[in-house]
């Protein structure tokens, strides 16, 4: 099985300090998160521009960080499908991007996975903003690599004009759509859903990531219904977050030990799912959604914590 990863729009945990690629300008150096889940904000995009008469001439336009990774061997291939769009005909923009890993946090290399792979004569980005893929999907030099550490992809644009003239090019990045920011379905290869379809990046080997850290809690929280003639309460949860020093308003798991209260005996059902938190309530009584990130609905995996 592949690993696909989102540029999620958030902010990377860990942003190595040096930016390797062979890039002519670095304008931002924007660092996200990237993730195999469609976490963070709404789907955006960035534009860098250039206006030199040398060609060939890159721009780094922003960079993607996995989380830490287990002990394992990267191999295989990777491809995109982004959207990107470049102002006019005559910029003659291109595939530019720089992949490695790091040892760790640090900002000393592991090793490179693709180096400075840049297309040319084929395959140009249009004016129009669409989903992009690579010429040909390219491949990775194989790297064998320790725990902890993390990829990074730099990714931007070549230029192959020859004009002063100021040409753009943007990336959109992002994972969520609508008001009640839902996850939004992936980008396709020529679609123009750009602003609300999410584009992603695929490695075709399984990557293994280390395992989440865990906070252990113990929290009365609100009875949650099991079955329609079975109402349990929670005495036990186990809470999975992302770090443990992020705020709690980012748990995105949780694991529930239910027990019945003043019943007999019984075997219950699995009520343990994903449980999100209602951004608009993130205070002493967090509200979670259901799976469908829908208005919290009590008879559908609902917890209040805070009691």
């Amino acid at each position: 099985m592949a690993t696909r990863f989102y540029l999620n729009n958030s902010n990377s945990l860990f942003v190595p300090a040096t930016i390797r690629g062979a890039w002519n300008a670095t304008p931002s150096s924007r660092a996200f998160m990237l993730g195999t889940d469609k976490y963070g904000g709404l789907i955006t995009s960035i534009a860098e521009s250039e206006a030199v008469s040398t060609a060939p001439y890159s721009v780094l336009i922003l960079r993607g960080i996995s989380s830490k990774l287990q002990a394992q061997a990267i191999s295989g291939y990777m491809d995109v499908v982004l959207g990107v769009r470049q102002a006019r005909s005559t910029s003659n923009f291109y595939w530019h991007i720089h992949v490695y890993v790091t040892q760790g946090d640090t900002d000393t290399v592991r090793g490179i996975l693709v180096n400075n792979y840049v297309e040319n004569t084929t395959n140009t980005w249009t004016t129009t903003a669409k989903g992009t893929s690579f010429q040909f999907a390219v491949p990775i030099s194989p790297l064998a690599i320790t725990a902890n550490d993390r990829i990074v992809i730099e990714i931007g644009f070549v230029a192959r004009n020859v004009t002063t003239t100021s040409e753009s090019g943007t990336i959109y990045y992002g994972t969520k759509t609508g008001v009640t920011i839902d996850d939004a379905p992936d980008l396709a290869v020529t679609s123009t859903q750009v602003s609300t379809n999410a584009g992603f990046i695929d490695f075709t080997q399984t990557l293994l990531f280390q395992v989440i850290p865990e906070e252990i809690g113990h929290i009365g929280v609100q009875s949650v219904e099991d079955a329609p003639s079975a109402l349990s309460r929670v005495s036990h949860q186990q809470i999975q977050t992302a770090e443990i020093t992020r705020p709690a308003t980012e748990i995105a798991h949780i694991i529930i030990q239910a027990v019945e209260i003043n019943r007999p005996p019984i075997v219950l059902g699995d009520i343990s799912g994903i449980y999100f938190i209602n951004p608009l309530k993130a205070n002493k009584r967090d509200s979670y959604y259901d799976a469908d990130r829908k208005v919290p609905n009590p008879t559908i995996r609902t917890a209040l914590l805070g009691d």
